[in-house]
């Protein structure tokens, strides 16, 4: 997905060995690419609630002082991953987010 539309990855330095989990896009249009692939049975979410939008923390100045997490919530989203998937799956999901770009 690397070079369709503002799309990015978080860097991965040559001394990290990562699990690749949960993959991860970042792009002006998230609220976009996660319609397209909910609405074809894609089963794609925003990233992670960040802590200071929880609650619990709202009134803590500690976890409101600089707001970069807002910034990454609202552009980047988790796209489909299973050790079931198919490279053929992983290609329509692929298709779907070229879609929007």
């Amino acid at each position: 997905m690397q070079g369709v539309g503002d799309i990015s990855f978080q860097e991965v330095h040559a001394d990290v060995n990562p699990n690749c989990w949960l993959p991860t896009i970042m792009t002006e249009k998230q609220k976009d690419v996660l319609k397209i692939l909910n609405d074809h049975k894609m089963q794609s979410r925003p990233f992670w609630v960040p802590m200071n939008q929880l609650r619990m923390f709202t009134g803590n100045i500690f976890y409101n002082k600089n707001n970069r997490s807002d910034y990454v919530y609202k552009r980047c989203l988790s796209i489909p991953c299973s050790t079931n998937i198919t490279n053929e799956e992983m290609k329509g999901v692929c298709e779907k987010i070229k879609q929007v770009f």
